[in-house]
């Protein structure tokens, strides 16, 4: 049993192959590595769209990060979508597949009824969606149907790809961004610029989609300025999510601290988070809307 958390989907796959990966521009030579470190096998260094020795059809990945030590380090959307953990076991990244689980209908959550993720209404607009982008058919018409794989194809294909977050070359910013874009509506581009306005002193309009302009300018950071910048755009979420409950309190309220911990798990310092924003779910959930708020 392979497991998806980590180095391998389903069938067996790295996970940072299911679509493929090849590193762009590496001194020759050079291993070909995946985020986590693990080497591109030689079957993957073909054509696009050539078939793995597991009978999946690839295609390569252009996304690259730069590490500290001004290495190129290769990612894809399996290294965003999945959770990574370390040689022990232990979870150092909590991707967006384990934020969001299997099926749920909360009355709490406006989205209705969700699986993986995918509520009714994106399932619905995906299997109308013309797009180039899209490869899906024959995907069910009830959510409730839907599988993992399904799911995470709707994801790359309907959030990733569409709305440019595929154009960001580092890993932890792509990764907190496809976040905000899953769980808070299409408001990351907005995100985005404004983060990026405020750091470098840019006039970037806003938008639900990320230019490549923007795209440009986010992926010319330093390593150094990486960090600060990500942890900007979190903060940027969680006011975005106080303003969601401030507009739909009955509703959002008990969603609050659930919100919470999913960016916090984006934050560098999650004890600096701490600080910054417990005192104020607190007080939203027992002295500005307390009636509303009933734990679930």
């Amino acid at each position: 049993m392979f497991s998806n958390n980590n180095n391998y989907n389903s069938q067996g796959v790295p996970s940072f192959m299911a679509y493929g990966g090849v590193p762009v521009g590496l001194p020759k030579g050079t291993v070909p590595q995946n985020a986590t470190g693990g080497a591109v096998p030689q079957w993957a260094l073909g054509q696009q769209n050539q078939t793995s020795p597991f009978g999946q059809p690839t295609q390569l990945a252009q996304n690259n990060t730069q590490m500290s030590d001004g290495s190129n380090v290769l990612f894809s959307f399996n290294d965003i979508y999945y959770s990574q953990n370390d040689s022990s076991g232990n979870t150092i990244y909590k991707g967006t597949a384990d934020h969001e689980g299997g099926f749920s209908n909360r009355d709490n959550d406006l989205g209705g009824a969700t699986n993986y993720g995918i509520t009714q209404s994106s399932l619905n607009e995906y299997n109308s969606w013309d797009s180039q982008l899209k490869t899906g058919i024959d995907f069910p018409q009830d959510v409730r149907l839907l599988t993992p794989e399904q799911s995470k194809q709707i994801m790359d294909e309907m959030y990733y790809q569409r709305y440019g977050i595929n154009n960001l070359n580092n890993l932890p910013i792509a990764r907190n961004v496809f976040d905000e874009q899953v769980n808070q509506g299409t408001g990351a581009g907005y995100d985005l610029a404004s983060a990026i306005n405020e750091y470098k002193g840019t006039n970037f309009a806003g938008s639900s989609n990320i230019s490549q302009p923007l795209a440009n300018t986010v992926n010319s950071l330093t390593a150094d300025e990486i960090t600060p910048f990500n942890d900007l755009l979190s903060q940027k979420r969680m006011s975005r999510y106080f303003n969601s409950v401030d507009k739909y309190p009955q509703q959002n309220v008990n969603n609050l601290n659930g919100w919470y911990n999913r960016v916090k798990s984006y934050y560098s310092d999650p004890l600096e988070f701490e600080k910054l924003y417990k005192n104020k779910v607190d007080d939203y959930i027992l002295r500005k809307y307390p009636q509303y708020y009933n734990g679930k």
